[in-house]
């Protein structure tokens, strides 16, 4: 299993769910934050591509030195 957490700006703030819970043992007391990514947010660094380029023909090939190329 693996996850993000997102600690600035929007998504640190209304994506994350927090919980904090305390533990206590015969040498004190430990306190523990469990912070995780919502299932159901969407980041807004995902980029969708709305579908393929039209293709461009190449109409003459033209060299670094200024020769026409066949």
């Amino acid at each position: 299993m693996y996850g993000s957490i997102k600690y600035s700006g929007e998504p640190g703030r209304s994506g994350m769910e927090t919980g904090f819970s305390i533990a206590k043992l015969k040498q004190g007391v430990i306190g523990v934050t469990v912070r995780m990514l919502k299932n159901d947010y969407k980041l807004p660094d995902v980029i969708s591509v709305g579908g393929e380029l039209p293709k461009q023909e190449v109409k003459e090939v033209v060299s670094q030195d200024g020769a026409k190329g066949e």
